[in-house]
């Protein structure tokens, strides 16, 4: 496995080649194009639903949100993410430029069309 420099933030390319040459992947005989398609197609769902003024929670890391700005005088519509505070309460995070207020339903992502869409088998 590629050593990966921690200090420097990661960029779509290498944190898709790290993934992609992780044990599971290599266990399992997933090709780096197919990591590739499946994150494009969970971003594709997150972008979707977020247009449809719906959040989306990624399990054991945190949430995308959708509401108004609170404070502001126009229905500006702002998406934002938040770590989950029981797993990830103590990692500092950069304070948001606005607070996302109202509540949106949050779905889950649909993971057997997902896989389906990047032709990966989900129990791999």
């Amino acid at each position: 496995m590629a050593s990966i420099d921690f200090t420097v933030p990661l960029d779509m390319p290498t944190l898709i080649v790290e993934v992609a040459s992780s044990a599971f992947c290599f266990k399992n005989k997933i090709k780096s194009s197919s990591v590739k398609l499946l994150w494009e197609k969970l971003c594709e769902y997150a972008v979707t639903m977020l247009k449809q003024q719906k959040g989306v929670l990624l399990p054991n890391l945190g949430n995308f949100r959708v509401g108004p700005v609170v404070g502001e005088a126009g229905k500006k519509i702002r998406p934002c993410f938040q770590l989950l505070e029981g797993r990830y309460g103590q990692v500092s995070q950069e304070r948001a430029r606005y607070i996302v207020g109202g509540k949106s339903p949050i779905v889950q992502p649909n993971y057997g069309m997902l896989s389906t869409q990047a032709a990966i088998h989900r129990g791999a």
